[in-house]
């Protein structure tokens, strides 16, 4: 809680649980130290064409820069890797993967993560739980908690659900990776629009992230029902709070693997509602291409979404809306967008329903 309730004589501090814990905990976990096939992609990388500078060898591994970095500082300090410069390479020092410490590691946090469910649901005195967790020899009852009191918190605090103001998609890529090869088409030109999304934050998945209006598992809840549905509250709300600058005269949407009628669904309620075309204009050619979500760093992303897509032409000259399901890295959508410029189309207004981190 920090400082709240510092300008009042007394402070009630309530825990509100949500579904998306379990996935949060699962993302940091993910961050921790990379697999063994990923380490050693990194050394044999190094050692076949170091040195390298990080942005260099970003290019060549599928690793997030913040998380290669860090991986590069460890294997610095146990020696495996050494710098010139701001060069890299594989020193001559033996070097194995320590399964074994790793495992523990993970085992700890799965043990954090445990404590703290069983926290939220003691029946005992909170404040001791947490000083016998802490192993306080002088944990005792504080009588002021909930369970001491028998003071039960009210069910609509957790029932409730955050509202608050949609998250932007970010600014329209504007540049090429360095690090990235193959051929570059030009940027969007001032042409693509920086949009909002319909929810954001750390959670890694659209399925238990909350947004505006609240659980992001509506629209998927939503998708496939009646055509006299109106889009999803969340939804509404964000395209109403955009900042138009142009209204939109036909939408379309990018073609979703993993969710192709929510996307293709939400599309077509979105024109019925705002009277706009519908056009089908995204095609993707590439099925082979793994999905976006597993390319760590901007230059697999990069090269991953290139040559993914067609597009139709004689498309409408005024603005168009794009409909996608998630946003990470930026690329599919401005790929997208500049194709759909390249064939025809006005100004691009992106809408997706999750930011990802």
């Amino acid at each position: 809680m920090g400082r709240a309730g510092r300008g009042a004589a007394d402070a009630s501090v309530v825990l509100v649980p949500t579904p998306t814990e379990g996935d949060i905990w699962a993302y940091f976990d993910a961050t921790a130290m990379p697999e063994r096939h990923v380490v050693e992609e990194v050394l044999a990388t190094l050692q076949s064409s170091g040195p390298c500078t990080l942005v260099q060898l970003e290019g060549l591994v599928n690793l997030r820069r913040g998380r290669l970095e860090a991986l590069l500082k460890v294997l610095d300090v146990e020696g495996a890797v050494d710098r010139d410069g701001s060069a890299w390479f594989r020193t001559d020092r033996p070097w194995a993967y320590d399964d074994e410490r790793y495992r523990t590691l993970a085992t700890a946090r799965r043990a954090e993560q445990d404590a703290m469910r069983r926290y939220r649901s003691t029946a005992g005195c909170r404040l001791r739980f947490l000083r016998e967790a802490l192993d306080d020899p002088g944990a005792q009852d504080c009588g002021r908690c909930d369970n001491c009191t028998g003071t039960a918190v009210p069910s609509g605090w957790t029932r409730t659900r955050w509202r608050r103001p949609s998250s932007s998609c970010g600014e329209p890529r504007s540049g090429w990776s360095r690090a990235s090869s193959g051929p570059r088409p030009g940027g969007p030109q001032g042409q693509h629009r920086p949009g909002p999304a319909a929810g954001g934050g750390p959670g890694p998945g659209l399925r238990h992230g909350s947004g505006v209006g609240g659980d992001l598992g509506a629209p998927v809840r939503w998708a496939g029902r009646p055509t006299r549905r109106r889009p999803p509250p969340g939804v509404a709300a964000t395209l109403k709070a955009w900042d138009w600058g142009r209204r939109p005269t036909w939408v379309t949407w990018i073609p979703s693997r993993s969710r192709p009628q929510l996307v293709a669904g939400l599309a077509e309620r979105l024109a019925q509602v705002g009277k706009l075309d519908l056009v089908d204009a995204v095609r993707r050619v590439r099925a082979d291409a793994p999905p976006q979500s597993r390319m760590e760093n901007s230059a697999v992303q990069a090269a991953n979404v290139l040559d993914a897509f067609e597009f139709a032409t004689g498309l409408p000259a005024g603005p168009g809306l794009v409909v996608d399901d998630a946003m990470r890295s930026g690329w599919t959508m401005t790929v997208v967008a500049e194709g759909l410029r390249s064939s025809g189309a006005g100004l691009i207004l992106p809408f997706v329903l999750w930011r990802r981190p």
